[in-house]
C-alpha cells in the first residue's frame, strides 16, 4: 500500500500541531510558574523593601507579575491559534514569542554585565541603612525589616552563595528556556507554511 503525498503532507501538519500544542502548554506553565514568584515575592517579601537602595529592586517583582502575565496571555494564544489553525493567529503568536526570547536576552545580558555592581550596591547600602536607622524612632519598619531578614537567617548571604555555587545550572536552564523558544518560533513557522499550503 502507497502512502500518498498529500497523506504525508497531513500528518506532518498534524505532527507540528501536537507538537506545538506540547510547548505551548509548557510554555504556560513556566509563564504561570514566573507569575508566581513575582505575586509571592509582593506578597510574602515586601518587608524587605524598606531596606533597598532604590524601587528599581521593587520594581523587578512587578516585572515578573507582568512577564508572566504576559507569557501566560502569549502560551493561550498559542493554543488557539494551533487548535483554530488561523495563520493570522500563528504569525501573532509567532512575534509574541520573538518578542518575548528578544526581552529575555535584553534582560539576561543586562544581568550578567551589571550583577557585581548591583550586589556591591546593595551590600554598601544595607549596611548603611542598618548602621543608621535600625532602632531609631520612626523607623520601625526598617528595624522590622532588619529584624525579620536576621530570623530568615541572613537571605542574602545565603541566595549570593546559591547563586554562584549554581551559576552553571542556572544558565543551562536559561540556554533551555531559549532553546524551546526558539523551537517554538520553528514550529510556528512550519505548521503556517503548512497550513497556507493546504488552503491553495
Amino acid at each position: 500500500m502507497k502512502v500518498s503525498k498529500d497523506d504525508q503532507e497531513g500528518w506532518l501538519t498534524v505532527c507540528f500541531k501536537y507538537l506545538l500544542f506540547g510547548f505551548n502548554f509548557l510554555f504556560w506553565v513556566g509563564g504561570a510558574a514566573v507569575l508566581g514568584v513575582g505575586v509571592w515575592t509582593l506578597v510574602e517579601k515586601s518587608d524587605y523593601l524598606s531596606l533597598l537602595a532604590s524601587s528599581t529592586f521593587a520594581a523587578s517583582a512587578y516585572i515578573l507579575v507582568v512577564a508572566g502575565s504576559l507569557v501566560v496571555a502569549t502560551g493561550y494564544l498559542g493554543c488557539c491559534a494551533v487548535i483554530r489553525e488561523h495563520r493570522s493567529c500563528l504569525s501573532l503568536y509567532f512575534f509574541c514569542l520573538l518578542l518575548i526570547f528578544t526581552i529575555e536576552l535584553v534582560a539576561g545580558v543586562l544581568a550578567y554585565v551589571y550583577y557585581q555592581r548591583v550586589s556591591e550596591e546593595l551590600k554598601q547600602h544595607l549596611n548603611l541603612t542598618m548602621a543608621e536607622n535600625y532602632a531609631q524612632p520612626g523607623k520601625e519598619d526598617i528595624t522590622l525589616a532588619v529584624d525579620r531578614l536576621q530570623q530568615d537567617g541572613g537571605c542574602i548571604s545565603k541566595l549570593e552563595r546559591f547563586l554562584a555555587d549554581h551559576l552553571l545550572v542556572i544558565g543551562a536552564v536559561g540556554i533551555g528556556v531559549a532553546s524551546l523558544q526558539i523551537c517554538g518560533m520553528v514550529f510556528t513557522s512550519c505548521l503556517y507554511r503548512r497550513i497556507k499550503m493546504e488552503t491553495f
